[in-house]
């Protein structure tokens, strides 16, 4: 029996290719660069041609599609308080046609204490749900990902007209993603705000870059005409919040944490509020913050990717609280625009400094205080 050509096999290959990208709801961008680049492949060299126009007219259109300077939800780039638009890099690459492939691979080999298929689902449906609420949202999974989160950040923000306060969200492990984004800032948006999340370091080590925190706050409220800020963070984000609260007080009016906290102590007066699942070895540490504070908090029947598993009962436990919290605050004093320069407080002597300069100080401070949250916690696996 003859062997199948080489052509044979690469055009099989192929075909299972975009069998798995359709079994996946992958994008239709997805599968329509796999032809394309499937095209270069097996076409002898004329029709090769056709292949790479097709290609280069599905990156154009990509980069049409996606756009930066939405009032809604949109990416955007940082540097020295000054927003610009989203890099091109993030606006070519679609963040569920990474996502949701490296969930799959998760849930396969089983790195994952929780059910890994239930983990596949969630991710699958969590797409499609923000897919229909905001269309193609750049993201800046890639960048983070080629350690692209420098003097330089990524911005994403969900904005609201006439917000009553402004929250701001710290991503955990691996980067910052558009999708928890977008789902706490649904929430956020039920409740009557606009949200900012900014980008660090691929571990999450929010503790060590209190400068951006501190940046966005300023930057959110100015942009959004508000005087209320929340600051919400999950899992090394939660870390990172309840590390950093102490620190921001004068500038924050409520903390919430969602499948993660660290072990420092919480600050006095400032409202607080928690959400985790039962079975996530990350909630222990966060009810005993919880109870240190004698604040409230919120379990789910889940594991640590409760936000994604478990997404309507954690939705619904942050509106509740949220609009507790924002009951008799004001709505934005301005209109809804596009996001643009700000200049730090004149006497915020700390903001007025130079970024890096900011960054270094701080984290030299944080150093001696630096303890690893994730051992203490038990947490040495890969979470988000």
């Amino acid at each position: 029996m003859s062997q199948p050509a080489k052509g044979d096999r690469t055009r099989l290959a192929l075909l299972l290719l975009i069998i798995v990208e359709i079994t996946l709801r992958l994008s239709p961008w997805a599968v329509a660069f796999s032809l394309a680049l499937g095209g270069l492949v097996v076409l002898d060299k004329r029709r090769r041609l056709y292949a790479l126009a097709a290609l280069m007219t599905l990156m154009l259109a990509r980069l049409g599609g996606i756009g930066s300077g939405e009032l809604r939800f949109s990416l955007g780039s940082v540097h020295e308080g000054r927003v610009s638009t989203a890099r091109l890099l993030n606006r070519i690459v679609p963040e569920r046609d990474i996502v949701i492939p490296a969930t799959a691979a998760i849930a396969i080999t089983g790195a994952v204490p929780e059910g890994g298929l239930e983990l596949l689902g969630a991710t699958i449906d969590g797409y499609e749900r923000m897919q229909a609420d905001v269309g193609d949202a750049a993201s800046p999974i890639a960048s983070t990902f080629r350690n692209g989160q420098g003097e330089t950040r990524d911005l994403l923000s969900y904005r609201v007209a006439a917000p009553r306060f402004v929250a701001v969200f710290l991503h955990g492990y691996a980067g910052n993603f558009a999708l928890p984004c977008w789902q706490v800032a649904v929430a956020v948006r039920d409740a009557g705000g606009s949200t900012y999340c900014p980008s660090t370091s691929f571990e999450g080590a929010w503790w060590r870059d209190r400068a951006t925190v501190a940046e966005t706050i300023t930057l959110a409220r100015e942009q959004e005409h508000v005087d209320h800020v929340v600051l919400i963070g999950l899992s090394n984000g939660a870390i990172g919040a309840s590390r950093l609260a102490p620190r921001l007080r004068r500038r924050l009016d409520a903390l919430v944490l969602i499948s993660g906290s660290s072990g420092a102590r919480p600050p006095r007066g400032l409202p607080i509020y928690g959400v985790y699942g039962r079975a996530d070895p990350m909630s222990r540490p966060l009810r005993r913050y919880l109870r240190a504070a004698r604040a409230r908090g919120h379990a789910v029947d889940g594991g640590h990717f409760a936000l994604l598993t478990r997404h309507r009962e954690v939705r619904d436990a942050l509106v509740a609280y949220l609009k507790r919290r924002a009951r008799g605050w004001h709505a934005s004093r301005g209109p809804l625009e596009v996001l643009a320069a700000v200049a730090p407080n004149a006497g915020d002597d700390d903001l007025n400094r130079p970024l890096a300069e900011r960054r270094d100080s701080i984290s030299a401070q944080d150093d001696r205080e630096v303890v690893d949250d994730r051992l203490r916690s038990g947490f040495d696996q890969f979470v988000l």
